[in-house]
């Protein structure tokens, strides 16, 4: 198969099965492939900065590799903003980008595509060759977990024609790990809140998944607390009792009260 359609492939392989972006030259039969060969998603937005942003925020919300694509030059200097988000905001990502064929040196779309994600401070993971695809992909991927942060893959797009063997390779997500509460660290907790007289339960994003906003909400109920969460743990607790919304700035006047 051609690299284009390896890569799509390697995509879905590496658990990628939604990808937001913008299409250009660059990109445009890997889209193509990953959507009418793989079975993926694809979801259009309206600018390079709004795929990558709208990928930061789907890793967010499920837990799994947030992934975009835009084509070369313009393309990626579009993302500069939403990659220094992603990568303050400690998500992983990965972002795969097209770049200008290396046989053409006036190239009208040609910049320094390693030297414009250095300054973003993401990792830039260089597809070196058409044997070479698949395996940079699934680097780029682990790094992408292990790092908690985007990487950005660069694919020139002369090389997307060569010819190559398809062997899936995956680039292994780092395992969870557990942290273990520190007792007297808990008792201490537990004494604090018991003699409280109007306590408060506020989450962020790392409330998310169903058990976690249970065992928020137990507690809440059991100490007979109302909850809110951050910014980004905006509609963590909608429709639920005791509920008073977003805690900070962009607060309600029902909830400043509350709070106050």
């Amino acid at each position: 198969m051609h690299v284009y359609e390896a890569l799509a492939q390697a995509l879905y392989d590496n658990d990628i099965h939604e990808m937001f972006g913008v299409v250009g030259d660059a990109n445009l039969f890997i889209i193509d492939s990953f959507v009418n060969t793989s079975g993926g998603r694809y979801v259009a937005t309206s600018s390079e900065g709004g795929a990558v942003m709208a990928a930061f925020g789907y890793a967010q919300v499920s837990g799994k590799l947030g992934a975009a694509t835009v084509t070369h030059g313009p393309g990626l200097t579009n993302t500069v903003t939403a990659l220094v988000e992603a990568q303050r905001g400690g998500v992983p990502l990965l972002v795969l980008t097209g770049d200008t064929p290396r046989s053409q040196r006036d190239h009208i779309q040609d910049i320094d595509q390693g030297a414009i994600v250095a300054a973003a401070g993401v990792h830039f993971e260089q597809v070196r060759s058409a044997a070479s695809a698949v395996a940079d992909l699934a680097e780029a991927v682990r790094i992408a977990w292990i790092q908690s942060a985007p990487v950005v893959l660069n694919v020139p797009i002369d090389i997307e024609w060569d010819s190559v063997d398809y062997q899936p390779i995956v680039g292994t997500p780092a395992p969870a790990t557990t942290v273990s509460a520190d007792q007297e660290a808990v008792e201490e907790a537990v004494g604090v809140i018991a003699s409280c007289d109007r306590p408060l339960v506020l989450a962020g994003r790392g409330a998310r998944s169903a058990d976690a906003t249970a065992a928020v909400l137990q507690l809440a109920e059991r100490i007979g607390a109302p909850v809110a969460t951050t910014l980004r743990g905006k509609d963590l607790f909608a429709g639920v009792a005791g509920s008073i919304g977003i805690f900070g700035t962009l607060a309600d006047d029902a909830a400043l009260d509350v709070i106050g």
